[in-house]
């Protein structure tokens, strides 16, 4: 599993530098007046299987509604006869956020350049599937008074019929200055295209915050698949990050 991960890395880099540059690139001297996250994650399965994702977004601060812009790039490794072959996606999309005082909602669109252009059965994990495409994306957050983690992703790719969901739901454990929550999550991604094909994953998950602006999580659990190419029921596991910049004035 180590290896997969690492060999995701490696190729999701490649692909990924541009992300995070995005930012400071975008961003002039109002930066201070917008609000900047940086996230990415690792996700490796059995079967050699895996994907790993940068990406980063701009809106505007304050509560409300707001334009908000994004881009992500991703590659993932799948079983392909007796070896193994990998893809890779950049998705840029523009949208609209609503922030609260309580929990947060956005619904954007764009557009997936998949290179590689796999077949789409092979996207093991990839958010946004592994053909060109237009998306919609949508995301739903909820903190309530700070105690809870709560979110909901989602895309839906139109050409291949490719869906990629993600929910979970944390608490915070030791009280009201305890930086540690845990709760669990569930995924379901796949799609209507012939031949069909639909995955379904579970397990308990975590995060931590290291500092306000800067957050760690993982999770691991039981994943089942379902399709005339679907391989074993079998396990996986994640690690994730979420950087908040802050900018001074």
């Amino acid at each position: 599993m180590r290896s997969t991960i690492s060999s995701l890395w490696k190729n999701s880099l490649a692909i990924c530098l541009a992300v995070p540059a995005f930012v400071p690139a975008f961003v002039p001297a109002f930066v201070s007046a917008q609000s900047v996250a940086v996230y990415g994650s690792a996700e490796a399965s059995g079967y050699g299987e895996g994907s790993a994702f940068l990406g980063s977004s701009l809106s505007a601060s304050g509560l409300g509604w707001k334009p908000y812009a994004s881009i992500g790039a991703y590659s993932y490794r799948y079983r392909s006869g007796t070896g193994h072959n990998t893809g890779s996606g950049i998705a840029p999309s523009v949208g609209l956020l609503h922030a609260g005082a309580q929990q947060s909602v956005q619904f954007g669109v764009g557009y997936v350049f998949a290179p590689s252009s796999s077949p789409v059965r092979t996207s093991a994990g990839a958010p946004f599937g592994s053909q060109d495409s237009p998306f919609v994306t949508g995301q739903y957050s909820y903190w309530g008074d700070g105690s809870k983690d709560v979110l909901l992703l989602g895309s839906y790719a139109t050409k291949s019929q490719y869906i990629w969901t993600r929910g979970s739901a944390l608490g915070r454990v030791g009280g009201p200055d305890g930086k540690l929550f845990a709760g669990g999550e569930v995924g379901f991604q796949g799609s209507a295209d012939s031949p069909s094909y639909y995955r379904i994953q579970a397990g308990p998950a975590i995060s931590y915050r290291v500092t306000e602006s800067f957050r760690l999580g993982g999770a691991a659990g039981v994943r089942v698949a379902t399709g005339d190419f679907a391989p074993p029921m079998t396990g996986y596991a994640r690690i994730d990050f979420l950087l908040l910049p802050k900018f001074d004035k």
